[in-house]
Formats: C-alpha cells, sequence, structure tokens
C-alpha cells in the first residue's frame, strides 16, 4: 500500500481521540449537578410560566370551545341547583338501619309502655263470665340461694295477676281518641297498670314476660259462678275471634318534624275453636335511632329509642279441659333490634 492510499484511508476512518478519565469524572459530576439544580429549582411555587401568544392574546378562542363550555357551565349549575333543592328540601335522606342482637342474660328489664307500646284484647262483644274470662299475669322466673336434692339451684316461678279493665278512651295509650272508637276499642280488655316489665329468655338468670290467656268457665269451690253447660260454651266461642290491638310504631325519614309515628297495629286476630289450645309469642323490640337533620352538621345528633313489634310466632298446642285455656299470647323481650340512622 501506497503513501497516498494510507491517507485516504486515515481520512475515512479518523482515530477516535482518547478522552482522559479526568474529564469523564468531571462530566458526570456536572451532569450530577445540573440534575440536581433541577430538582430544587421544581419545589419555586412562585415560578410562572412561559405563555406564547397569538395575535396579542394569551388564548386560542373558538366559536366551538365557547359553545362547549357554556354546555359545561349549564351543567354544572344545574347540578347545583339540583343539589341545593335536595339538601333544602330533605327530599332525599340517606338512610341506614342495621340489626343486632342484644345479650339478653345482662340486658336489664325493658318496660315496654313507657316506649310508646300498649296492648288491647278481646272478642266482639262482652264475655258473659258463665261462659269465660279473660286472664292476665306479668310472669317471673328467678333463682333462689337454695338448692334441691341433686345440688341444682332453685328456681320459683311467679305468677302476679294484672288488673284489666274496659279500654274505654282512658286506658288505651294512643292520642287519637277518634281512631280508638273507629276501631272499636274502647270496647276491648287493657291492661290499667302501665308499668310492666320484660327481662330475658328462658335460660337467663332473670326471664320476665306477660301472659294474655283467653279461657273457658270451669265451676270450682272458689267460685261463685255458675258455668253455662259446655255445649253452649262451645257454641259462642266457635262464632267469636279473638282480636288484638297494639301501638307500634315506625320511623317515617320523610318527615322531619316527627320523624316516629305510632299507629294502632289491628293486623293479630285469631278464629276461635273449642277444641284447640292456639298460643303466640309476640316479640317487642327495643329500636334506637339516631337522626342528623341538621344543615350544618358539626358532629351533633338526636337519639332515642322506641318500641316496635315485628315479629309474632304462632303454633298450636293440644286443648286441656283441665286448664280450659283456649287463647295464649305471651309478650317478650326481643333480643333482635335496628337502629335507624
Amino acid at each position: 500500500m501506497n503513501i497516498s492510499n494510507s491517507r485516504k484511508l486515515i481520512s475515512i476512518f479518523p482515530k477516535q481521540r482518547k478522552v482522559n478519565r479526568p474529564e469523564k469524572q468531571l462530566s458526570q459530576k456536572k451532569n450530577c449537578a445540573q440534575s440536581f439544580k433541577s430538582r430544587v429549582k421544581s419545589i419555586d411555587i412562585y415560578g410562572k410560566k412561559i405563555n406564547l401568544s397569538y395575535k396579542g392574546d394569551d388564548s386560542f378562542k373558538t366559536l366551538p370551545g365557547a359553545f362547549s363550555s357554556l354546555i359545561v357551565i349549564f351543567i354544572l349549575l344545574a347540578y347545583f341547583a339540583f343539589r341545593s333543592y335536595v339538601l333544602l328540601s330533605k327530599s332525599n335522606p340517606y338512610l341506614s338501619k342495621p340489626t343486632f342482637l342484644r345479650h339478653l342474660l345482662s340486658e336489664g328489664e325493658f318496660k315496654a309502655m313507657d316506649y310508646g307500646f300498649d296492648i288491647a284484647f278481646g272478642i266482639n262483644q262482652e264475655l258473659d263470665p258463665s261462659i269465660g274470662h279473660y286472664q292476665v299475669n306479668q310472669v317471673r322466673y328467678y333463682y333462689i340461694d337454695k338448692y334441691d336434692a341433686n345440688g341444682n339451684q332453685i328456681r320459683i316461678k311467679d305468677r302476679i295477676p294484672l288488673e284489666v279493665q274496659r279500654c274505654g278512651q282512658e286506658h288505651f295509650n294512643y292520642e287519637n281518641q277518634r281512631e280508638i272508637l273507629m276501631y272499636n276499642i274502647d270496647d276491648y280488655q287493657c291492661i290499667v297498670r302501665k308499668n310492666i316489665s320484660l327481662e330475658g329468655n328462658f335460660y337467663s338468670s332473670k326471664f320476665s314476660y306477660i301472659e294474655i290467656k283467653l279461657q273457658k268457665c270451669q265451676n270450682s269451690l272458689n267460685s261463685k259462678i255458675v258455668c253455662k253447660n259446655q255445649s253452649q260454651i262451645d257454641d259462642f266461642f266457635e262464632r267469636e275471634k279473638f282480636n288484638v290491638a297494639l301501638v307500634n310504631s315506625i320511623i317515617d325519614f320523610n318527615d322531619y318534624d316527627q320523624t316516629k309515628k305510632s299507629f294502632i297495629d289491628d293486623s293479630i286476630f285469631w278464629d276461635i275453636e273449642s277444641d284447640k289450645y292456639k298460643k303466640s309469642n309476640m316479640y317487642i323490640q327495643k329500636q334506637e335511632a339516631n337522626l342528623q337533620d341538621d344543615f350544618l352538621q358539626l358532629g351533633q345528633f338526636e337519639a332515642f329509642s322506641f318500641s316496635q313489634v315485628s315479629n309474632i310466632r304462632e303454633y298450636d298446642d293440644q286443648y286441656s279441659a283441665l286448664e280450659g285455656t283456649l287463647i295464649a299470647l305471651y309478650l317478650r323481650f326481643d333480643y333482635r333490634y335496628d337502629v335507624y340512622n
């Protein structure tokens, strides 16, 4: 290869310049410094954007863009007006009603009539004592400090008779007297003493409930009443119904002035059959409500409790001529309860 050819090759493929190591390290340090400097500058909250202008304006505006903006503004205003109407009229309340269980072994007494409950009962006409009668008792189970031969603690069952009278307009705890007359509740029987108590269940150390019974007349040495013959008694009851009217309650979230409303629940009745013993357990709930109805909410709320009946269990038993009971209704404490929010 001659000298001219070698020069041509050198011009085509020049030798790479060898970078010194100190220069490379200096370049890396410079890049790191610039990166750190840019990160620090990005924190500047007072920095200003550089905007380009179009014909002296800061933005480029068009008619389609203006129409689109008007539509968006109209939608936002309409949504704001709708939500304001909902807020001021309270037409769409947020509701929740979780259900919980009470520990009846330690719950204590529940005086249902102090929370708005009351009950009236009876047949459609006056009951002749020579045919039958009503019997209402407060029944209590409790243990005493005595033990039987097997070492088991003795459990006592007490029956305390409760006075019942014709309801009229003073013994049924309901404000609307017109409804009482309309449903003929004034002719039913009512419990005079309103401080009855419900407590626990059968397995609790204390168990208390109310029993309401309809019984046939039975001749007894302890009674001066002479009963009619059995066929007359059976014929009378076969044509009758045993009616129950109770004061029940609901929560009306659309009424902010009177949220809890009471009403007469007359949906419970039994066709009397002279050869059947019909029983029913009526479970009374102690409900709770927490209301937050103020426009400006700072954690305040209104809390109250009320009674409600929604669980009734019916069953039939074999009629016993020795006892003579046709209908038995037991008022018990419901271990379930709801919290209205």
